[in-house]
């Protein structure tokens, strides 16, 4: 689910001309997964909301896929962050 809610963000962005890149490694027991794009980034002011249920920027949208990760992470002991800058995109690890 994470994977595909982001391979569909990175479709809809690639329009837009944007690269994007997808790493994976193992840490010991942890397996760590970075997902980059250069887009438009996430305001400050989003990037608070982004995990909320039902939020997004999109006019025309309803968004659980972000929300769902986050859930589905943490269950399993995990955490998503973000590191964003408008107009440089956006890092999830």
């Amino acid at each position: 689910m994470c994977t595909h809610n982001y391979k569909c963000n990175i479709s809809n962005a690639r329009r837009r001309l944007v690269r994007d890149k997808k790493r994976g490694e193992y840490r010991g027991r942890e397996y760590r997964n970075e997902y980059a794009d250069t887009g438009e980034g996430i305001s400050e002011e989003s990037r608070g909301r982004i995990f909320e249920p039902l939020f997004t920027t999109k006019s025309r949208s309803v968004d659980l896929g972000v929300a769902l990760c986050r859930r589905y992470v943490e269950v399993h002991g995990g955490e998503i962050e973000v590191e964003s800058e408008v107009g440089k995109g956006v890092r999830l690890l």
